[in-house]
């Protein structure tokens, strides 16, 4: 499967070459045109699968799905489950809003918190980011369910609402993490009270 790079890209590279070659006699001006592609080997797709009763479908087949580009119909390789063997730990940043306006709702925010970590697998790791006008953090990437819901639940709402540094917060500890290495703890970062 090839794709093009974006085409701005393009006529940036075409711009630059134009103005080097402004500087060039006018006999060596002519140049083959610059054609930019990549070969992708393999595209990861995570899907989930659901009926019309919104009940999830798991233990689907590669003859099950299609996958379209463009409407062509792609080549499925591989496909795995997230159950089983076959399943990849996950690293969660659960970012919460605790700011101010979350007074009448922080109730069901910490119940809905405390669901989620309940359904997280033994191998999946989590940090509970929390949010108003500064960003705070459960400290590492942990399994212990039960820290967890002990810092959710001890959340106090009050403040302004930083949502955009929490995003970037959430973002930078999951790029901090180890790929495939779910017993690693995250690093903490200092510029971030923790």
């Amino acid at each position: 499967m090839k794709h093009s790079v974006p085409a701005l890209f393009c006529a940036l590279a075409v711009a630059t070459a134009t103005a080097a070659s402004a500087a060039v006699p006018p006999q060596d001006v002519q140049r083959a045109p610059l054609i930019i592609s990549a070969e992708v080997e393999v595209v990861s797709v995570p899907v989930l699968v659901f009926d019309k009763g919104g009940r999830f479908i798991p233990d689907l087949k590669k003859e099950d799905i299609t996958i379209l580009e463009d409407g062509v119909p792609q080549e499925i390789m591989y496909l795995s489950s997230s159950m089983g063997a076959d399943r990849i730990p996950l690293s969660i940043a659960l970012v919460l809003d605790s700011s101010g306006s979350m007074e009448p709702s922080i109730d069901f925010l910490k119940e809905s918190a405390t669901f989620f970590t309940s359904k997280l697998e033994a191998d999946d790791q989590a940090l509970v980011v929390q949010f108003n006008h500064t960003v705070k953090s459960s400290s590492e990437f942990t399994n212990d369910t039960e820290r967890m819901d002990s810092y959710i639940n001890g959340m106090q709402v009050w403040g302004g609402t930083a949502l955009y540094d929490a995003i970037m917060y959430g973002l930078d500890r999951l790029r901090d993490r180890p790929a495939g290495d779910a017993n690693s703890d995250g690093v903490d970062r200092a510029e971030y009270d923790t």
